[in-house]
């Protein structure tokens, strides 16, 4: 059993990560996200199997399916590495089914410890509500000025714009609050609200939908 799943780890690293950056990283760098990847793509197998193989050998989804082939693509947001520097984010997109086939993104991040690895995801807000852990990734962080409040709220902008191939960004910035304004074909999309207490520390950051967008 432990031959299989070293056998397994082993066939996932030579996968290729497609950069979403300009450059290749240096050779060790790229070490560090070739394991991460690997790590990234096991326990996305091992969470979303909710798939089957049929006698004919025709893959059967019922619900959320991660499919091992699909690419995996490293997200870079230099705002954010200050204030999550052991944190690498990932893009994928899932199979789905109710009734219909559909494609789902999903932000995926791994951030490593001494303790172990913690993982935790984020799907479309245009599918789902953003999940709490994975915003929690956000909570309690330091800053110090209010170009960090400003560069923090920002990035985890970016970051959550991912899921659209095509977005822009634009911050209403007070003291302590944050409103990043998303859009997504020129349309507003969704509102990303950063709020801070007297010391700089962030809150839960949370997603509304604009008034005249109901997707």
């Amino acid at each position: 059993m432990r031959l299989m799943i070293a056998i397994v780890v082993v066939l996932m690293l030579v996968v290729p990560v497609r950069m979403t950056h300009s450059g290749e990283p240096k050779e060790t760098e790229t070490k560090k996200v070739q394991n991460d990847l690997a790590k990234v793509r096991l326990y996305l197998s091992h969470k979303f199997d909710d798939f089957e193989i049929n006698q004919k050998g025709e893959r059967i989804s019922y619900g959320f399916a991660y499919n091992k082939d699909t690419p995996i693509e490293l997200i870079k947001v230099p705002e954010l590495k200050p204030f999550l520097p052991k944190t690498r984010f990932f893009l994928t997109e899932f199979n789905y089914y109710d009734h219909y086939a559909h494609h789902v993104k999903i932000i995926v991040c791994i951030t490593s410890s001494k303790s172990g690895d913690d993982f935790r995801y984020c799907f479309s807000p245009s599918h789902a509500e953003p999940n709490l852990k994975f915003l929690s990734l956000f909570y309690e962080l330091s800053t110090k000025s209010p170009d960090q409040r400003k560069k923090l709220a920002t990035g985890l902008g970016a970051l959550l714009a991912k899921v659209n191939s095509e977005y822009e960004i634009h911050s209403s910035i007070s003291e302590f609050e944050i409103v990043t304004e998303i859009k997504f074909n020129n349309k507003p999309w969704r509102e990303l609200h950063v709020s801070f207490d007297r010391k700089g520390k962030s809150h839960r950051p949370y997603l509304t939908k604009p008034k005249d967008n109901g997707n």
